[in-house]
């Protein structure tokens, strides 16, 4: 296993890819470096040239967060390790961030408003189950998975009628 990951990193390092791996990991530790709550109001985008680029909901956010950007900083370098490490972080304004989670939750929080829901079998829970699991953003993922069970459930209701 470990001939094949050096050989996986020689070839990345070959083909100029190993420091654009390396500096996706930023954007892998974000959510976890951030915490939950401001996780679920940014989406860390892509590292250029060592800057890591942060779309958040509103200017508002930008700002509360560039006062906590060299705490967040030092703590996101810390999990990266020696490696490679972020020297900046951007945080542009993305609209549509805030009102697409805003849109998405008010949906879903309305779908879960009919009192007669069917119920799901096990076999559709690890259905959703295993489709939700690659979202990473602990928000979304719960806001999915209930559009998901919502579905279904008023798939069967329209099938039974």
């Amino acid at each position: 296993m470990e001939k094949i990951d050096k050989f996986a990193k020689e070839f990345l390092k070959k083909v100029n890819l190993l420091k654009k791996v390396e500096d996706n990991k930023a954007v892998e530790l974000w959510p976890k470096v951030v915490g939950e709550i401001i996780s679920s109001r940014t989406r860390a985008c892509a590292v250029y040239n060592g800057i890591l680029k942060v779309a958040v909901g509103n200017s508002s956010w930008s700002q509360e967060l560039s006062y906590l950007k060299k705490d967040i900083l030092e703590r996101l370098n810390e999990k990266m390790g020696n490696n490679n490490q972020v020297a900046d972080i951007r945080f542009f304004v993305e609209n549509s961030l805030y009102s697409n989670r805003k849109t998405q939750a008010d949906n879903t929080d309305k779908l879960e408003e009919h009192d007669s829901l069917e119920e799901l079998t096990d076999e559709e829970g690890k259905v959703i189950e295993k489709a939700t699991s690659a979202v990473l953003d602990p928000l979304l993922r719960e806001k999915v998975a209930k559009a998901i069970k919502s579905t279904y459930s008023l798939a069967k209701k329209k099938n039974s009628m």
